[in-house]
This record gives C-alpha cells, sequence and structure tokens, in this order.
C-alpha cells in the first residue's frame, strides 16, 4: 500500500500500480482522510529524513464483505516509526466515508490487527506511542500546486490504452 505520490520517478509510480501493492478502499476514503493520512507521512519524512512506514488492511469485526474472492478490509492502516524521535505511532481509519481516524500506539494496533508489527523495536517504544502529524484537509490538499513529475490515474490509463492498441495493431 506504499502510494504512488511517495515514488520518485514516473515509471516507478507506474509499477506502484499493483494488485500487490492494493486492497479494495472506498474512494472516498482513499481521496479523503487517507491521503492526508499519506501526505502526513511525507511530511514527517521531509522534516526529519528517514523514516519507516508500514501500511495495511485490517479486518475486525465478524462483518466481513468480499468482492468476488477478495474480503474487503474493514479499516486501514499505517505505522510510522522515526528513528530520530525513537518512537512510533499508527494511525488507523475505518473503510468507509468518515473522514475520522485513531491514533495509536503500534502495541494497541498489534493486538487489534493480530500480527507483530516492527518486532524488532523494544516493547516500551511500541507501548509509548508518537505524536503523529495531523492530516491535511481534502480543501488545503486541492490549493497545493502538483510536482510536475507526478504520474497520475490518467496517465496510467493513457499507458494501459497505448499498450492494448499496440496489441491490437500486431
Amino acid at each position: 500500500m506504499a502510494p504512488n505520490a511517495d515514488f520518485a520517478t514516473r515509471k516507478a509510480q507506474a509499477e506502484s500500480f499493483s494488485l500487490a501493492n492494493m486492497v479494495p478502499q472506498v474512494h472516498e476514503n482513499n481521496a479523503g482522510v487517507w491521503a492526508g493520512i499519506e501526505s502526513a507521512a511525507r511530511q514527517l519524512a521531509t522534516a526529519e529524513g528517514d523514516i519507516y512506514v508500514i501500511s495495511g488492511p485490517a479486518f475486525i469485526g465478524g462483518k466481513i464483505k468480499k468482492i468476488g474472492n477478495v474480503m474487503v478490509p474493514t479499516h486501514i492502516w499505517k505505522v510510522i516509526y522515526s528513528p530520530a524521535q525513537h518512537k512510533a505511532g499508527a494511525y488507523l481509519v475505518t473503510n468507509d466515508e468518515t473522514r475520522d481516524y485513531a491514533v495509536l500506539t503500534v502495541s494497541k494496533l498489534e493486538k487489534m490487527v493480530g500480527l507483530s508489527l516492527l518486532p524488532g523495536l523494544p516493547q516500551k517504544v511500541r507501548d509509548a506511542g508518537m505524536e503523529l502529524p495531523k492530516p491535511e484537509s481534502r480543501q488545503d490538499r486541492r490549493k497545493k500546486p502538483k510536482p510536475e513529475d507526478e504520474f497520475t490515474l490518467r496517465d496510467f490509463a493513457s499507458l494501459v490504452m497505448d499498450a492494448i492498441n499496440r496489441a491490437i495493431k500486431k
């Protein structure tokens, strides 16, 4: 679940559009609060240099939806570890239209999702938490100009159409 905007080149951005790098996500979530969380992680990386980020789906509760044979996560999470601060924390959002999010300790998220995240970190770091940047609102993001080399979904669609047209001509 590495965001397209985190890749440095157009080629790398195009390669991020892989089924191995995505989960079913409600559009309003992906374009809203989740995009804000991804942006907040990038801002932290810019401010601090190196950070470690892990993102994933969570299937919490008994009402798991499926699209065909694909399970739809009830929640999406992102863990951030800052070596500069020697702290770690996590964002958790429900996979719906909400703009709400929670900031949790890594330990609490681990218990919720049943995974051992950042197992190399001391337990006290995973238990302590971290003050994470507040995600930008959707309106604030619209005001910022896009970088010239940002790979967009329109670029991806254009590449797919070009490939189809080349295949038809052969």
